[in-house]
Parts: structure tokens; C-alpha cells; sequence
């Protein structure tokens, strides 16, 4: 379980050193699955109708948080030579 688990911790990070782009990747698609389920939920809506609504709103969210991460880390690099 242990070697599970440092595996696990080790594909985390790989994915979060690849940078910005990959996270937000990530990031979106989960943010999308999220969003169409709860469509689906509240509305009762098909799963065509839930996926076209919840498309609009995690898409701007994630151009949002890659202009956000970039923002980061380049003020956290400015930061930390300081």
C-alpha cells in the first residue's frame, strides 16, 4: 500500500511540474465533468443538454486560471530572488 501510494504521489508531481498549461488542462476536464453533472442533477437535463451548458462557464474558468497560474508563479519567482 505504502509503494502505492509514494507511485500516486510521484505522478502528482511529475504532472504538476509540467506547468501551466498541463495543469489547467487537468484542472478544466474536471471542472467540465463537474459541471455537466450537476446540470444534470438540478435541471434533469440529457446528458447532450447538460454537457453543452456546462461547457461555457468551466472554459472561461479555465483560461481564467491559467492566466492566474502564470500570474503566480511569476510574482512567487520575483518573490522568493528577494
Amino acid at each position: 500500500m505504502k509503494n502505492l501510494s509514494s507511485e500516486i504521489s510521484n505522478i502528482i508531481k511529475r504532472i504538476l511540474n509540467k506547468g501551466s498549461l498541463t495543469l489547467t488542462c487537468i484542472y478544466t476536464l474536471g471542472h467540465v465533468i463537474v459541471a455537466i453533472v450537476v446540470v444534470r442533477i438540478i435541471t434533469g437535463a440529457s446528458w447532450w443538454d447538460a454537457g453543452a451548458v456546462a461547457m461555457v462557464e468551466p472554459l472561461i474558468n479555465g483560461i481564467w486560471f491559467y492566466v492566474l497560474h502564470k500570474v503566480w508563479i511569476k510574482y512567487s519567482k520575483k518573490n522568493a530572488t528577494d
